[in-house]
């Protein structure tokens, strides 16, 4: 009888691997080495992306602006700024405790010395607990990346919620930024 179940079970594996084709463990493969690639910020910020109240994406910069972003933020044209520091965390966490901010134009996070970015999204709720928008960040980059949520917020007060994208990992930042205006 074991030998039966045995042998019922390798020809199962055969079976199957004999259905993969080459090009399969090779996209297995490619996968795996892109999760352990490092992004640069300017590669990072290409791929943000925006999401308004109802799950739709938008595109409210170009992949140039983006980029010209992490070079030279516009932080200056805010008039106020929060800073936390250290913070880890591998669902959610509201950032400054669920306090509002008015006229949010970005959010700047530095990733722990000697670890990579996960894929995050940072997301921006009204006074009611209604979710008005998000903008999702790819993991694998490091240092900072300066995150422009100012489409989302539209002038309104709100606060913010990061949220680790994937169960896998710990979010790990060493400090961050909110930019907003005071009214």
């Amino acid at each position: 009888m074991r030998i039966k179940i045995m042998v019922s079970a390798l020809v199962a594996i055969l079976g199957v691997s004999l259905f993969m084709s080459p090009d399969s463990y090779k996209a297995s493969a490619q996968t795996k080495e892109e999760s352990q690639k490092t992004l640069s910020i300017e590669e990072a910020a290409t791929m943000i992306e925006f999401y308004d109240e109802n799950g739709e994406r938008f595109y409210p910069f170009t992949d140039e602006e983006l980029i010209a972003f992490q070079k030279q933020p516009e932080v200056s044209i805010f008039s106020s700024s929060y800073s936390f520091g250290s913070t880890t965390f591998s669902n959610t966490i509201l950032v400054a405790g669920g306090r509002t901010f008015r006229d949010i134009g970005s959010v700047a996070l530095n990733v722990a010395s000697g670890t990579k970015a996960v894929p995050i999204s940072v997301e921006a709720y009204d006074n009611s607990n209604n979710l008005k928008g998000k903008t999702s960040v790819p993991g694998g980059w490091q240092g900072g990346l300066n995150i422009p949520i100012a489409g989302l917020t539209k002038g309104q007060s709100h606060y913010l919620q990061l949220r680790n994208e994937t169960v896998r990992e710990t979010a790990r930042f060493s400090s961050g930024y909110v930019f907003y205006n005071i009214p």
